[in-house]
């Protein structure tokens, strides 16, 4: 199993490893004398819900249009940032739940001169594990998230003569309001997080085998013990109407299983998802070799071989299972979706607030879910768009007189869709919720569960709707308006500097996907003669097309812009290249060039400089073969954008932080390079790089409910694919290809050469 695998204690958070369980999440720092647990819980957000849209959005939009249209963006932003930005400016914060700090006394925090420190997460296991020995013994600790169980559990115990002595302290400082102490062996702290706003509390229970355990004041103080088993539990009133009843409850429901039991089950419901998918990279080592490489082979050494410019096939393999791990750990059916942090977030006030950013972030955190086998990874973020319903048809009334509904280009907990921060690139877009709502045309497509189709369907015509009325006519086609393209700055002939626009192209591009998925989904469902469907229809044809500008790139804007950072981070008018496939390299020759010519443009200067960025990069150039490109990306996301715990290091004032969307987007390109799905063909191993000439990759979803597993060596691909519904398809591998039809149940082999 791999494994990321330190030979030190962490410093930083940037060093300490993940565990999660959807709704929890805690950082574990490894630390002999004092060990650290930051945790997290999804549901704690400061604030209460409010209504931010602005009052005098509605009376100015005409105006709004006249001056885009009439060429004047100067104005309009000026118009829009006083009308349109929300009242208050920014939405709610994610928080973390509590610190736990753990004080060891005596010789059991005394490591011996040669301490054999070793510290690792097991991706196959979702098992951190710390082993070091003292001068009188070993300690060996475990830690897990159990999602059957809901709680953060460690299990710390000795060997030889060594004993446990430790205080355990949780808190929250300065951030909470009391500590309830009335048991012999739990703490819970408890606190709100605003006025209005949830109430919560973070409890902690210790039992142990031998010695003792007693609450001292806010301490929990344990004595002489062989083993303690350390349960943590939060929740808020999100959830729970008495969360203390609730979290006292759990613990205690945690605590009377054997940890063998608890650590068991929580494996075997871990690897149900995590087992799904394999994948190797370069010839094949059994077991022992793998064994010996996990022991001996720390991530640093995996990334300074990678800064060398010599990255190790199974530097690629680790990320891409990290990134696995990381989307099972933080989206789970019963909790919120991945945040910009998952659910780890260090920070009372983190950069961007650890929202939901919607306008590229959020969706690449969910890019790799249905191809590797996490569909039910979705079920929160198909639940925070069905609460973005009743929020967004309010906003689509009120600031645009539109039916349907719709969210700008962040939410938050509540679910809320007015526009975020005074920020002229990104605040005016609309699309938020529609880029959202391609999740779901998208599921069915993997799955056919028509069950499922026919009870989110209205979310997806309601999203639909939205746009049906607030679409304009323009020169014979039909535009967003106001709109910017995220998050960039055009320069006009005239010299002035502007962000909003009519009919970017990504808008366009996205409601083609977003007005296709509706008529097909209305066809399953026998709606094809609605009036909106017919509508929807109607309107994806006079959308503008994808058009190739002076320099031989697809066009950002409708008008051939220079811009204003040429290697800007966001890359929104190949949305049509990926997510979408609107533009590809058989289908669409002309176009694949000019992205090409796009991407170097973007590259040459400077693009690609969060991890994010570079992780979108990597999935559009395995789109257009380039291999070399591909790797070279891949290689400066390992260098530049990772931390030492393959964390995604971004940039920010104040000094680098973790963001998720680098590790998924990273794990979705790696997918990418290997398979690629358009629901028309497959192909196999579209960009696989040179050091990458032998592998096998299985249980890889396909379009159509089926699965692929499948080998390779420098000759040749042979594999398997398996229906679960009927299936037709058509795989191709550079030289060969071949047409497979199969009934539900069936399996196939076969072999293709490269």
């Amino acid at each position: 199993m791999r494994k990321i695998v330190f030979d030190r204690e962490a410093k930083s958070w940037g060093e300490a490893l993940p565990v999660g369980n959807g709704r929890m999440g805690a950082m574990i720092f490894g630390g002999i004398k004092s060990e650290h647990l930051g945790l997290n819980e999804d549901s704690i957000w400061y604030g209460k819900p409010v209504n931010r849209i602005n009052p005098d959005a509605h009376r100015n939009l005409e105006k709004v249009r006249e001056l885009i249209l009439g060429g004047k963006p100067d104005e309009a932003e000026e118009l829009l940032s006083y009308a349109f930005t929300a009242t208050p400016q920014s939405q709610r914060v994610y928080q973390p739940l509590a610190d736990c700090w753990i004080n060891l006394q005596g010789s059991c925090g005394e490591p011996a001169k040669e301490s054999g420190y070793c510290r690792w997460l097991d991706l196959g296991t979702a098992v951190v594990t710390v082993d070091y020995s003292t001068k009188k013994g070993k300690i060996h600790r475990e830690y897990l998230a159990s999602y059957p169980q809901k709680v953060v559990a460690a299990k710390f115990e000795t060997e030889g003569e060594e004993t446990l002595n430790f205080d355990l302290l949780l808190t929250r400082e300065p951030f909470y309001d009391e500590m309830v102490m009335d048991e012999e062996n739990s703490v819970y702290l408890t606190g709100n997080l605003g006025k209005g706003g949830l109430d919560f509390v973070a409890g902690c229970r210790i039992e142990t085998d031998g010695g003792s355990v007693r609450r001292i004041g806010e301490h929990l103080v344990v004595r002489e013990a062989k083993c303690a088993r350390i349960y943590l539990f939060g929740t808020s009133t999100f959830y729970e109407e008495n969360p203390l009843k609730q979290v006292r409850e759990t613990l205690k429901q945690a605590a009377e299983m054997a940890w063998e039991d608890l650590k068991e089950e929580h494996i075997t419901d871990y690897r149900k998802l995590f087992d799904a998918v394999s994948l190797r990279l370069g010839p094949s080592k059994d077991d022992s070799e793998n064994k010996e490489q996990g022991n001996t082979k720390t991530t640093e050494q995996l990334l300074a071989k990678a800064r060398e410019g010599s990255p190790d096939p199974e530097l690629a393999a680790l990320y891409f299972d990290f990134g696995r791990y990381l989307l099972i750990s933080c989206s789970r059916p019963g909790g919120m979706p991945a945040n910009l942090q998952g659910v780890w977030n260090e920070k009372m006030m983190p950069p961007w607030e650890s929202k939901y950013t919607i306008n590229i972030n959020t969706e690449m955190n969910y890019w790799p879910a249905e191809c590797l086998g996490l569909s039910e990874c979705m079920d929160p973020l198909f639940e925070l768009l069905g609460r973005m319903r009743e929020s967004g048809r309010k906003t689509a009334r009120e600031m645009y007189g539109c039916r349907g509904f719709l969210c700008h280009h962040n939410t938050d907990i509540w679910a809320d869709t007015a526009p975020q921060d005074k920020y002229l690139p990104a605040t005016y877009w609309t699309q938020g919720a529609a880029f959202l709502a391609l999740f779901l045309w998208r599921h069915y497509e993997y799955t056919l569960d028509r069950k499922w189709l026919k009870k989110w369907y209205p979310v997806l015509e309601e999203a639909v709707e939205f746009y049906l009325d607030f679409l304009i006519e323009d020169q014979g086609e039909y535009v967003t308006c106001p709109s910017v393209s995220p998050e960039n700055t055009y320069i006009m002939e005239n010299g002035v500097h502007a962000r909003v626009c009519a009919g970017p192209a990504m808008d366009s591009e996205m409601l083609r996907d977003l007005f296709d998925g509706y008529e097909r989904a209305a066809a399953v469902l026998g709606k094809t003669d609605d009036e909106k469907v017919r509508k929807a229809k109607q309107m994806k044809e006079k959308l503008p097309p994808i058009r190739i500008g002076k320099y031989g790139q697809i066009m950002e804007w409708r008008e051939d812009y220079e811009e204003e950072e040429p290697g800007h981070r966001h890359i929104s008018h190949l949305y049509a290249l990926y997510p979408s496939n609107q533009i590809t390299m058989d289908e669409t020759p002309k176009l694949a060039e000019a992205a090409k010519v796009t991407l170097n443009r973007r590259v040459e200067n400077g693009g690609g400089y969060t991890g994010w960025s570079a992780a979108w990069l990597i999935s559009f150039y395995a789109q257009l073969g380039m291999a070399k490109e591909a790797g070279e990306m891949m290689q400066k996301l390992f260098v530049q954008s990772t931390f030492s715990n393959l964390m995604d290091n971004h940039p920010h004032v104040g000094g680098a932080v973790f963001q998720i969307d680098g590790n998924l987007g990273g794990c979705d390109a790696i997918a990418q390079m290997l398979v690629q799905d358009n629901g028309k063909r497959v192909l196999l191993l579209p960009s696989c790089l040179e050091e990458w000439e032998e592998g096998s990759f299985s249980g890889v979803r396909l379009r159509g409910n089926a699965a692929l597993s499948f080998t390779w060596n420098k000759e040749n691909v042979w594999g398997t694919i398996r229906a679960d519904s009927d299936w037709n398809g058509r795989l191709l591998c550079r030289k060969t290809e071949m047409n497979i039809s199969l009934k539900a149940g069936e399996c196939r082999e076969f072999t293709l050469i490269l």
